[in-house]
């Protein structure tokens, strides 16, 4: 049981350092108009915060296949975009 605390603790520790990361991207990437952009980076996870349990559970009631299939396909989202964002980023330092 003490090593599934301790799998938490390491993700969490892990994932620590994403919310700083953009907010420094963002500030980089964005020099005009970038308040607007990091009040609508504050609030997206915290919309995401809110909602992600309730929607877990929900589906999860439902289904457990279409819950992992949801968790699947929103993985592959986030590999897409971090993909495009590596070869925008790539194009960018290559000017």
């Amino acid at each position: 049981k003490f090593i599934n605390y301790l799998a938490i603790f390491f993700a969490g520790f892990g994932f620590s350092g994403i919310m700083p990361l953009l907010v420094s991207s963002v500030g980089s990437f964005f020099p005009k108009g970038k308040e607007i952009i990091m009040t609508i980076l504050f609030l997206m996870p915290t919309a995401g915060y809110m909602s992600a349990p309730y929607l877990t559970s929900y589906i999860s009631q439902r289904s457990m296949f279409f819950s992992i299939a949801i968790t699947i396909f929103f993985m592959g989202i986030v590999l897409v975009l971090v993909t495009i964002r590596m070869c925008y980023r790539r194009k960018a330092l290559k000017k």
